[in-house]
């Protein structure tokens, strides 16, 4: 069973996942931190990975099936965004009415509108 881990600087939750220490290095760079400053991971109170941010953020682990895993090439995962439509050569595009939708308040029994759940287990430092 693989488990999501929190990666922390300081107090601050920088992102739980499965690879914690790469996947922080990607926040903190898309922060704006300078690449070159040093990322140092720590379990227990011990030192156990070290790189720079820049370094980091450029690798993964890659899990072969029968092989161990192994750290390799980083490649973000393609946009969901669609690319922008010129409207003044293809003309605005007619929008059909939404179907209404059933609204959802906030009562004892619902959570609030604004929470999140994650069923992924989560293990933290030990």
């Amino acid at each position: 069973m693989r488990f999501f881990i929190e990666a922390r600087l300081a107090d601050r939750l920088l992102c739980v996942s499965r690879q914690p220490f790469l996947d922080s290095a990607r926040v903190l760079l898309g922060e704006a931190h300078d690449p070159s400053t040093a990322l140092v991971m720590r379990h227990a109170g011990t030192e156990s990975l070290r790189s720079t941010i820049g370094y980091a953020a450029k690798l993964t682990v890659k899990e072969p099936e029968k092989a161990a895993p192994y750290f390799g090439k980083w490649t973000p995962y393609p946009s969901p965004v669609a690319p922008p439509i010129d409207f003044e050569s293809e003309g605005v595009p007619e929008v059909p009415d939404a179907p209404e939708i059933a609204s959802v308040e906030e009562s004892p029994g619902n959570p609030p509108l604004h929470s999140h759940v994650c069923s992924a287990p989560v293990r933290g430092p030990q």
